[in-house]
């Protein structure tokens, strides 16, 4: 309102005094009209008379400021001697400031702010023995204590437990245990001990499952028996070292003599449900009956060399393991019957499969032997020949067989 006063005033032009007139003579004053009323007092912010320019008070800011002051705060100290004080944090004094507005006689509290003390913080030592001589010697010497860390170990356990989709009597480890450990911090102050603080790490089991599912066996593993009607010569192996084969081929001679000896011949094959040859993946079980007791058995490899068969024979019953499908002899202990005469022509053996006239092959049993021998000059031993033999006569034999057929 002061401001609005003083722009007022401001904007008024000021009055220019009159010159003045010659004195009049004084009229007579007139008596006052009762009909009229009398005019309105108007108030104005300009004076009638006197000064014209105003000057306006404008109210002040007053700041007081007001001291909080600190405390102290003592507290125990176990690890500290007793009788000895430390300081932990200096104090400091806080304050209560205050903005007044003043105008006049009037106080206006226009702010407040407070700034809180900080509280000085002292240690006391309350450890007994260590206490500070209040008169003598100050300078003493004391033995401060000595944190001792011990640990001990905590060993994992081993759990077993059972796993339905694991094949019986199989185990597998799921976790690999690992120890654990308790560790202890003691204070060591001559012969006192104080346990501070104690830290526990607990061990992690071995986990191992152990497999409880009942398996059938594989059918790879399923012994399986083939026989030949002919021969009756059976032949076991297990169903996948079979390697599909399902029909049995036994072609036999018997009662063959060579270099006086007897044996029985055999070419065993093996054949799928198309009709083609198989061998065998792995080794098979032969069962065979026998006319008498069996001096040795051999079979032929591919390179029509004769490999000796171990076999173990129980009454008229033999078996022997044979490693491969192919020609098998059985040679007998007792002596052969007086042969023909060694000059009776035969035909010469010949490899099987190959395709040759009759006519060309022929010769003596002496003649072909002769010709598979080194010519060393020097006598075959009487046990090694009869071995030898054998491979032309049952070459011989199965290709007289097969050019009959």
């Amino acid at each position: 309102d002061a401001l609005t006063s003083i722009n007022n005033l401001q904007a008024t032009p000021k009055e220019e005094p009159a010159p003045e007139e010659p004195s009049k003579p004084e009229e007579p004053a007139r008596p006052e009209d009762p009909s009229k009323p009398e005019e309105e007092v108007k108030h104005s912010n300009l004076p009638a008379e006197g000064v014209k320019e105003l000057s306006v008070t404008q109210p002040s800011l007053e700041v007081t400021t007001e001291p909080i002051a600190f405390n102290t705060i003592r507290r125990e100290n176990s690890l500290l001697p007793k009788g000895k004080e430390q300081v932990v944090s200096e104090g400091k004094d806080g304050q209560v400031t205050t903005y007044v507005e003043v105008d006049g006689s009037d106080r206006k509290v226009v702010k407040v702010e407070r700034e809180e003390a900080q509280d000085r913080i002292v240690e006391v030592g309350t450890q007994e023995g260590t206490a500070m001589p209040t008169e003598g010697v100050m300078n003493l010497d004391f033995n401060l204590p000595n944190l001792k860390v011990e640990k001990e170990p905590i060993a994992f356990k081993t759990v077993r437990r059972e796993n339905a989709d694991l094949a019986k009597g199989k185990e597998q480890v799921v976790s690999e245990g690992k120890d654990g450990q308790v560790t202890t911090y003691v204070e060591v102050d001559g012969d006192n001990r104080k346990v501070l603080k104690v830290e526990r790490e607990e061990a992690q089991d071995r986990i191992v499952e152990v497999g409880t599912k009942e398996e059938s066996p594989s059918t790879d593993s399923t012994l399986k028996v083939l026989k030949d009607s002919s021969t009756n010569l059976k032949l076991i192996a297990r169903e996948g070292d079979l390697n599909g084969g399902s029909v049995l081929e036994v072609d036999k001679v018997a009662n063959q003599v060579l270099e006086g000896r007897r044996f029985d011949a055999y070419q065993i094959q093996l054949k799928n449900e198309k009709g083609e040859l198989v061998q065998l993946k792995g080794a098979a079980l032969v069962q065979v009956a026998v006319a008498s007791d069996v001096a040795n058995v051999y079979a032929m490899n591919a390179n029509q060399e004769l490999q000796e068969v171990k076999f173990e024979q129980k009454g008229s019953a033999l078996e022997f393991v044979a490693p491969h499908l192919g020609v098998y002899a059985v040679v007998y202990k007792d002596a052969a019957q007086p042969s023909a005469p060694a000059n009776v022509e035969t035909p010469t053996p010949q490899p099987m499969g190959e395709d040759k006239p009759l006519a060309e092959a022929k010769g003596t049993v002496a003649d072909s032997t002769s010709k598979q021998l080194p010519a060393t000059g020097e006598e075959v031993s009487s046990t090694l020949l009869p071995a030898l033999t054998l491979v032309s006569g049952m070459m011989l034999f199965f290709f007289k067989k097969e050019m009959k057929d």
